[in-house]
């Protein structure tokens, strides 16, 4: 431990003779990067949140750090492939949004907004200069420790988690998000370790590891894996026939831990490929991926009622493969955007042999198997990434007053929209909260309040399902289902489907009824309680062949879940079968 403190007197005299050295815009680059990875720690969830309204806020102040940047920078105006990639890939996004999607996506396009602004500022800003990059890789460092260290502590229970039902979370809301951002952080460091052999980051990479095997994240440790692999490839290349092997059992074994888990991500993947087929070039649109999937479940297992599938079959609103869900959603350009952009700036990356190319891929390889960028913090690092990519693979132009005045013209037109943006956020997080505050007590008395926040909070499944309910308890029966209809594009859920069934079974409408109870168990095939409520259905129908083939079906199924519930419904259909008993 002494020669560790030794190592790191010493590391931390060099490192302030660097700090001296630096120019005023490599500090104001150093402080930007550090002040947006405090960001990716902040507590964002799939809705609107607090921590979005102080994000949107600090991006807006970059800008205008953006402005006084451009006008005191004496080198020539750079423009960069990646920037012209990023520019048309965001006129596409907006064309999309406009001329394509049906969905209900504000939150989702306020992020994709902001994402675009903050990659402007930074842009202008971060310089990729040696004592700067050192910095920001001593922020990622701090920031992956802190993630280890927290997630380690809610393991031992000395810190809550983000939910109840997970024990490691971090900030996050998951442990699987966790264990990514770990393994990014990870990965810069382990590059920068071999490189400098710097005894602070290695103590840093043991805590990280730590930190990465509490979350349990398969994803992760698969990512950080690859990245290992990429920095060991010269050692790998000469014993490619053990490494093989290890390779091979290490992914057998990572698929039998949670084989439920994967056999799930892997029907998702099927289902959104099918879907994509019907659609190709355009997508369904932004924001259609979730009710892409349900279509494509139900259609699947009216085929293949009896695959293998059935036993692994989730609800879920996250698509676990962003790869997928962009060409679902944004056809096959938008994928060509996507990976255009991506390709270029782990290229530029590697080329230039920045450690930042190992955190990138890392991130760029989870995303394959998890949703990434749903979540904020991610959405931040690939900027940033991508940002820092752009800069140096540039043509460089006279500058000039005229350059300079056109350039903090087009800089006050962003700052603007950032004003705007921030705007709407503040007022989405205001609404949001308020509708926390009585979404959850279904209670008749609120619906006037409900329909007066629904404009906002068309985006949000758990408020529409809730409502649905609120409206069907007050006997609103065709509002109820208006509502759920809105529900069901955002989630695979089966109970919206349930509940629209059973609003029209009380309005008479049987036939209906039966349909949307059907398209129910279609959904989530390895559930009984959509098949109960066709039984009971029938049994008001009054149609004996029907009842007894119901009470068949449900005395042979074979529910992912067992519970008392289960088993007083199979008790109900087999009193149907033998009535003496």
């Amino acid at each position: 431990m002494g020669s560790i403190l030794k190592v790191g007197i010493v590391n931390m005299e060099i490192s302030v003779n660097s700090l001296k050295k630096m120019t005023m815009m490599e500090w104001v680059s150093m402080m930007s990067f550090g002040c947006v990875m405090l960001l990716t720690l902040f507590r964002f969830g799939t809705t609107w949140s607090d921590s979005e309204s102080q994000m949107a806020w600090y991006i807006t102040s970059l800008g205008l750090v953006a402005v006084g940047v451009t006008v005191l920078r004496k080198q020539n105006a750079r423009w960069s492939s990646i920037d012209v990639l990023v520019l048309l890939y965001s006129l596409y996004l907006l064309v999309n949004v406009v001329f394509v999607s049906h969905y209900p996506l504000a939150h989702q396009t306020m992020m994709i907004g902001q994402c675009v602004l903050l990659y402007v500022f930074v842009r202008l800003i971060i310089t990729d200069g040696g004592n700067v990059s050192q910095a920001m890789i001593c922020f990622m460092m701090m920031a992956g420790v802190y993630e280890s260290v927290l997630g380690m502590m809610q393991l031992m229970g000395i810190k809550d988690t983000y939910t109840d039902s997970m024990q490691v979370t971090g900030t996050f809301f998951n442990s699987g998000p966790l264990g990514i951002y770990i393994a990014v952080m990870l990965s810069i460091c382990t590059c920068h370790y071999l490189r400098t052999r710097n005894k602070i980051i290695g103590f840093a990479v043991v805590v990280m590891l730590m930190g990465l095997c509490a979350t349990w994240s398969r994803t992760a440790w698969l990512a950080y894996g690859i990245v290992l692999i990429l920095l060991f490839k010269s050692l790998v290349i000469r014993h490619w026939r053990i490494a093989l092997l290890l390779f091979v059992g290490i992914i057998i074994t990572l698929y039998f831990v949670k084989q439920g888990s994967a056999d799930s991500r892997a029907l998702m993947n099927i289902v959104a490929f099918k879907e994509w087929k019907l659609h190709p070039w355009w997508g369904y649109g932004l924001g259609g991926y979730v009710h892409a999937l349900a279509h494509g479940q139900i259609e699947f297992f009216r085929i293949h009622s009896d695959s293998a599938y059935v036993a692994c079959t989730g609800a879920t609103n996250l698509a676990f493969n962003e790869y997928l869900k962009v060409m679902v959603e944004q056809g096959l350009i938008g994928l060509v955007f996507m990976l255009s952009i991506l390709g270029f700036s782990l290229f530029r990356l590697y080329r230039k042999h920045s450690p930042f190319f190992y955190a990138m891929f890392a991130l760029c390889f989870a995303a394959l198997f998890s949703y990434p960028f749903h979540l904020f913090p991610f959405m931040l690092l690939i900027t940033l990434f991508v940002a820092i990519a752009a800069d140096g693979e540039n043509c460089d132009m006279e500058i000039g007053l005229g350059r300079k005045v056109l350039a903090v013209a087009s800089l006050i037109i962003f700052i603007s929209f950032s004003f705007f943006v921030n705007r709407e956020v503040d007022r989405r997080v205001e609404i949001s909260n308020d509708a926390k505050s009585f979404s959850y007590m279904h209670n008749a008395a609120f619906i006037d309040d409900y329909f007066e926040l629904l404009p906002w909070m068309n985006d949000d499944r758990e408020y529409l399902f809730n409502f649905g309910k609120v409206l069907r308890e007050a006997g609103r029966y065709n509002d109820s289902n208006a509502i759920l209809r809105m529900e069901t594009k955002l989630d695979t859920d089966p109970m919206a489907y349930v509940l629209m069934g059973r609003n029209y079974e009380d309005l008479n409408l049987y036939d209906e009824a039966d349909s949307l109870y059907r398209m129910a168990f279609l959904l989530q095939p390895n559930r009984i309680y959509p098949l109960y409520r066709q039984l009971k259905l029938y049994e008001k129908m009054g149609s004996e062949t029907r009842i007894m083939q119901k009470a068949h079906e449900m005395a042979s199924f074979n529910p992912k879940i067992m519970s008392p519930a289960v088993d007083e419904m199979k008790g109900e259909a087999l009193k149907f079968l033998n009535p003496n008993n």
